[in-house]
């Protein structure tokens, strides 16, 4: 899994700094063992993930940032968003858990 490294400012960011217990689970919903590749890129071991969670900083501001705050949500796919080089063309299902109704 990767997090991009490519930005609209046409600057090399990195966000991987913000992203916190990255777990990678089984179809039997097993925790995997996951590598560090590099600073953008991880690894599982023993096999293919169904489901990956994490934690991501949330209270960038700005225009290129990510806030999720009590009157307003900003997200910026690039830096929220993992993905796997070798399936871009896969379906992806996104869930954001705890999120209000209205």
């Amino acid at each position: 899994m990767q997090l991009p490294t490519w930005y609209a400012l046409y600057e090399i960011r990195d966000f991987s700094q913000y992203l916190f217990d990255l777990t990678a689970y089984s179809e039997r919903g097993k925790t995997m063992p996951v590598r560090v590749v590099d600073k953008t890129t991880w690894s599982v071991e023993g096999g293919a993930a169904a489901r990956f969670e994490y934690d991501i900083r949330c209270d960038l501001e700005g225009p290129y940032g990510l806030e999720i705050r009590s009157d307003h949500v900003f997200i910026n796919p690039a830096l929220l968003l993992l993905f796997s080089p070798n399936s871009r063309e896969w379906p992806v299902h996104l869930n954001f858990a705890g999120a209000p109704a209205e």
